[in-house]
């Protein structure tokens, strides 16, 4: 009875001990992140100083709303503001060159776990944290999505893009809407897949546009800002059999046969040997059969590598080109002096649907490069991208008349976020606007000077590596699309609240 009572008392003091031990700790580190941590100059919410729960009331609880409280935390704290303990937001497109600088030299940029845990790719460049690797990983893979390259593709860019468009005028003189988004994913997702394997699903192929991956991604892409905060959900979601979770989220089956697919390709090409990849008699030339004949170290061929890199491709590669395809052509038939204009140029230079111009000629119809740029209001990433300059950064602005200055410590993430860039008024005037015209001269030729506070596709030495593809499949699809239809079509019950931003 004694020793029992004694161990109960010593249990009784341990368990006091260690919480006392978790309450002096907690006070030290909310002492040390308000006052002493390096950020601790910087200003911004108390709150969000001591701990990434601010953020995850806003993200998680109000469902992905912390873009809009950055915003509102700019208005009130400046151009430099704090927003998480270790992390710094800038709404300055000032400072752009400085967080998303070029590549070379010493001013290396890395990414952060954080950013990377809500899809954890972590062996794709994308989402590569480390500079030094990144460019290691990028590097081989640069040459497919050069200018180039890409140009060798169009063929393929514009069989889909008439495929697509096949389908779009059956539906002429009939009482049934086509969903020109759903067209949209199914063309993308077969120029990437034939780009990245050597093969497609034919999703263009089907009437109605479904099934196809992109509806279902959407629906996973929900999970990505929960999973940044608990990252052991993933894993875990991930081990389960495919069966199991379209039971639970069946929209999503698609995109799992989709996954199989990939992850199948990427192994016959491993299962290759180096000379039957060359011949091509087991796989045919791609991307990947490429990269696995590259001159690469060992690990940057493993399995696990390869499927992340392609995971992304399909990922980055589909739904944003589509997204941005149906802002555009939402605008354009919602306005009908930006849309005839369009068309009297689209006039000028296309003879028949059978005589679409090439990528290049099409980039020298000014209208016509202006009005995809509804990239400002579609996006590309409406989240914001944080990067990690290896370099102090030293910041001088000016906030309500008053001047600011920062210095900025070495390995401090900061990022800027597109959605809040591209409606700054100063630099776009009636930002929630789509004007073709603010990007042109007044020759009415493309002016290009508002190119560089466009973040669509990031910027500096972690750009998208797709950027050339997204802009040949917008001006190829865009001036078949309406060439064809733009006389003949118009919007069905869709509204302005179908395409802005919405953090809900």
């Amino acid at each position: 009875m004694f020793l029992s009572s004694l161990l109960s008392i010593v249990e009784q003091h341990l368990l006091l001990a260690l919480s006392l031990s978790v309450v002096l700790f907690s006070l030290l580190l909310v002492l040390y992140r308000l006052y002493l941590h390096p950020l601790a100059p910087i200003p911004g919410p108390k709150l969000a100083a001591v701990t990434r729960w601010y953020e995850f009331y806003y993200d998680v609880v109000r469902k992905g709303d912390y873009t809009r409280k950055i915003e509102e935390l700019h208005e009130i704290y400046g151009p430099i503001i704090r927003i998480s303990p270790n992390e710094l937001h800038c709404n300055d497109p000032a400072f752009i060159d400085q967080i998303y600088a070029p590549g070379g030299g010493k001013r290396k940029r890395d990414k952060t776990y954080f950013y990377g845990s809500g899809v954890q790719f972590w062996e794709s460049a994308v989402f590569t944290v480390d500079h030094d690797k990144h460019r290691v990983r990028r590097s081989p893979l640069n040459h497919f999505f050069s200018k180039g390259s890409i140009t060798k593709l169009e063929p393929i860019i514009q069989g889909y893009v008439d495929e697509i468009c096949g389908h779009i005028e059956s539906y002429t003189n009939t009482d049934t809407p086509c969903n020109l988004f759903n067209a949209y994913a199914c063309m993308t997702t077969d120029i990437v897949t034939e780009y990245c394997f050597g093969w497609s699903k034919n999703y263009s192929s089907n009437r109605t546009f479904l099934p196809n991956p992109v509806v279902p991604l959407r629906a996973l892409q929900e999970m990505i800002v929960p999973v940044r905060h608990f990252p052991w959900i993933l894993p875990i979601v991930n081990s389960l059999p495919d069966k199991i979770v379209a039971l639970k989220m069946p929209d999503t089956v698609e995109w799992f046969r989709m996954r199989r697919r990939i992850v199948e390709s990427v192994n016959e090409a491993l299962r290759c040997k180096d000379e039957d990849v060359v011949k091509g008699s087991r796989i045919p030339k791609s991307i990947f059969s490429e990269i696995i004949k590259a001159d690469l170290p060992k690990g940057e061929k493993t399995q696990q590598r390869l499927n992340d890199e392609a995971l992304v491709f399909i990922t980055a590669g589909t739904e944003t080109t589509a997204w941005t395809l149906s802002v555009a052509t939402y605008y354009l038939f919602s306005q009908p002096t930006t849309l005839q204009k369009l068309l009297q140029e689209l006039s000028h230079h296309i003879k028949g649907p059978e005589n679409i111009p090439s990528w290049t000629a099409l980039e020298q119809l000014p209208y016509l490069m202006s009005c995809p740029f509804p990239l400002r209001l579609s996006y590309g990433v409406a989240t914001r991208l944080p990067r990690v300059p290896h370099e102090p950064l030293f910041y001088s602005g000016t906030f309500k008349g008053r001047p600011v200055q920062w210095k900025i410590p070495a390995r401090t993430s900061i990022a800027m976020t597109s959605y809040l860039v591209h409606k700054i008024p100063e630099i776009f005037p009636e930002p929630k606007k789509f004007i073709p015209e603010r990007w042109l001269n007044e020759e009415g030729r493309r002016d290009r000077s508002l190119d560089s506070y466009l973040l669509s596709f990031s910027k500096g030495s972690r750009q998208c590596l797709g950027m050339n593809l997204g802009y040949a499949e917008l001006f190829i699809t865009l001036a078949t699309v309406f060439s064809r239809f733009g006389k003949r079509m118009e919007l069905y019950e869709t509204g302005l609240d179908a395409i802005e931003y919405s953090c809900k």
